[in-house]
This record gives C-alpha cells, sequence and structure tokens, in this order.
C-alpha cells in the first residue's frame, strides 16, 4: 500500500478511515486547508486544478451525516 491510500492517524473524526474514491472532503496538506479527493490508485488530488496532493495530514470526512 502507497503513502497516499493508507489510513490516517488523524483523520475521520478518529476512526482512522479514508473517504471513498471520488468524494470531496476537506484536508490539510503542506499547512493549508483546501477540498480534495482520493483518485482511483489513491493518490489525493485537489479539487481546483485536479494537482496530486502530497503530505496529507487530516481528512475531514463524517462517518454519517445530519
Amino acid at each position: 500500500m502507497n503513502e497516499q491510500s493508507e489510513p490516517l492517524q488523524n483523520g475521520n473524526e478518529g476512526s482512522g478511515q479514508l473517504p471513498p474514491v471520488r468524494v470531496f472532503v476537506w484536508v490539510r496538506a503542506g499547512g493549508y486547508r483546501m477540498m480534495a479527493y482520493r483518485d482511483e490508485k489513491g493518490a489525493w488530488r485537489s479539487v481546483g486544478n485536479g494537482n496530486e496532493l502530497r503530505g496529507v495530514t487530516e481528512v475531514e470526512w463524517p462517518s454519517q451525516r445530519l
């Protein structure tokens, strides 16, 4: 498993689970907070320009929507 597709330590409210492919979520990478999604290979991509993001440290993805 590569770095981009491994579960995060502090993602998803502490559960460590990643959102499904192509689901837009807020992430923190490089000191910035931005919208991103995971592609079919598990790499994080910016919603704005589609560029690959490295060093994603946090994912805001609720397990349930109210």
